[in-house]
């Protein structure tokens, strides 16, 4: 009796080790993933960077078109107005998407909290799916993709 339960006890303890050592090396792989995550984070944040000076630059040169534009509109001897007119709308939408694209590379820069979430749910994801391929699990909709229907014949 003696040496079953000596027995019991070193299989729990062999058991609890390895779900210790289980457990340890899933935690340095996901500290890996955070740590490429954050270099990621980091060289994505600086590519942010020059592009938004590039969209200061055009819309610099936008206001340098309708200034432009509206000297040509003062002096409408050679074009039409209506032509100015097609002009000043196609100058008014690319200035508008300009705006745009600047303002979000702007919220990007100054509070970057979307990138971080966008980050950590993706390094979530991949972490759920690795762990469901290392038990072999198939994912829910997977399965209900092969297995009939109740009452489909």
């Amino acid at each position: 009796m003696l040496r079953v339960l000596k027995d019991l006890f070193f299989a729990l303890l062999n058991a609890t080790l390895i779900l210790i050592a289980l457990c340890l090396f899933l935690a340095w792989q996901l500290s890996n993933r955070v740590h490429d995550l954050t270099a990621a984070f980091a060289s994505n944040l600086q590519i942010v960077e020059p592009l938004q000076q590039e969209m200061q630059d055009t819309r610099t040169e936008l206001a340098g078109l309708r200034a432009d534009l509206a000297t040509l509109r003062d002096q409408s001897g050679e074009v039409s107005s209506a032509a100015l007119q097609r002009v000043e709308t196609r100058v008014d939408a690319l200035e508008s998407r300009v705006d745009g694209v600047l303002t979000q590379a702007e919220s990007v820069v100054s509070d970057p909290s979307d990138l971080i979430d966008h980050a950590i749910q993706s390094g979530a994801n991949e972490l759920v799916e690795s762990l469901g391929r290392m038990r072999g699990c198939v994912p829910a909709d997977a399965v209900s993709a092969w297995m009939p229907v109740a009452g489909s014949a």
